[in-house]
């Protein structure tokens, strides 16, 4: 079980150019780890996009709206 802390404990941070589908399959497996740990509230993903043009500040956006994943 998750420690019961209001602080995340660890961050995962992603940069990303141009790398989309790579990035959403990665988002989604890192995902289902964090859920089968039972890590939710305790880990972070930070996404740093760097002005890509292949559409990926729209799908973390979809995502975000989705609830899968928390903040932009």
């Amino acid at each position: 079980m998750a420690p019961s802390c209001a602080v995340m404990l660890i961050d995962i941070l992603i940069p990303t150019f141009n790398r989309k589908n790579d990035l959403l399959r990665n988002l989604g497996l890192l995902a289902k780890q964090i859920e089968t740990a039972h890590l939710q509230g305790v880990v972070r993903i930070l996404v740093s996009d760097n002005f890509s043009t292949d559409g990926t500040q729209q799908q973390v956006e979809r995502l975000v709206a989705s609830s899968l994943v928390a903040g932009v």
